[in-house]
């Protein structure tokens, strides 16, 4: 088995795998928003995308849906996550790497009308 170098901080690794991802804040804010965007890369504990917002400051909690789909029957895990870094791309974009804090739970996209069943 290989070691990493001394400056890598990643307790997992990373598959570069383009998958949606949904980014919102986990606190009110003046500027609120809720985009979804495609993963450049992921890891077990977290992921990096590239958007066009200036909104992601370092050390920013966001409520992360990963990964994303908006369809009906999905099931999306949503995460408590941290902005550890923001890059500036070449081509005019931003890249964000979020660690994941914690998860929140698994999240089924459905719209039932089904009575929830009573505690026995």
């Amino acid at each position: 088995m290989t070691t990493p170098p001394a400056s890598e901080k990643r307790r997992w690794p990373r598959a570069k795998l383009s998958c949606l991802v949904r980014a919102r804040p986990s606190q009110p804010t003046d500027d609120e928003f809720d985009e979804v965007l495609d993963t450049l890369n992921s890891s077990r504990g977290g992921c990096y995308f590239a958007g066009d917002s200036p909104r992601y400051k370092r050390h920013t909690r966001l409520f992360v849906t990963f990964p994303y789909s908006s369809a009906v029957g999905a099931l999306n895990r949503d995460y408590i996550g941290e902005v550890l870094r923001v890059d500036d791309l070449p081509d005019g974009r931003i890249g964000v790497a979020i660690n994941f804090v914690t998860t929140i739970g698994l999240i089924q996209n459905h719209f039932s009308t089904a009575p929830l069943a009573k505690p026995r």
